[in-house]
């Protein structure tokens, strides 16, 4: 995206999307969500299920994301899925979330961080050491509602999108020796 004013976005000779910044903003499916950004978007199968509190959710297992407001008969296969920089990590009793720690790659700045989450992964880009527990340690995690694209299972196509993502990484708090 830093070579040229326009991208296009091809999967086996056919045009997935054309666009500057959309493309990454607002992925027009799945293999656009995954080709673009490294570490690419997590994608989570989800189903559609009911909270009293909260009205009808996406439930990915350990993860449960409000359906956008909307989003008339979604189908039955739902893959929520949201940038590796939307995820905010902590201690575990922190957060609304609880996750495994799998694995932090250690890049300089940020730190890649591995969660297991179920039976899923979810992959988090941190700021440099925010994440010191060891391995298989319980963690804190949240996705903001904002920050999740909603995908057909199936066809793999968007059905909903946030307005606007940040561009730039959501600011994490760096607690050392309980994180």
């Amino acid at each position: 995206m830093t070579l040229a004013d326009t991208v296009v976005v091809l999967n086996k000779g056919r045009v997935q999307q054309i666009g500057p910044l959309e493309v990454y903003d607002r992925p027009a499916n799945t293999f656009v969500a995954t080709f673009l950004g490294s570490p690419p978007m997590n994608l989570l199968p989800a189903r559609l299920a009911a909270d009293p509190a909260a009205g009808a959710v996406l439930d990915a297992g350990s993860l449960q994301v409000p359906l956008p407001n909307g989003l008339a008969a979604p189908p039955p296969e739902l893959l929520p899925g949201f940038r590796p920089e939307a995820v905010e990590v902590g201690p575990a009793g922190s957060l609304p979330h609880t996750a495994e720690l799998k694995l932090v790659e250690r890049l300089g700045s940020p730190d890649v961080v591995y969660l297991a989450v179920g039976g899923a992964t979810i992959v988090a880009i941190t700021p440099s050491r925010a994440v010191s527990a060891a391995p298989h340690a319980p963690l804190g995690f949240h996705v903001p509602p904002e920050a999740v694209h909603l995908f057909d299972g199936a066809s793999g196509a968007r059905l909903a999108s946030p307005a606007s993502l940040p561009r730039l990484a959501v600011p994490h708090a760096a607690v050392s020796g309980q994180c």
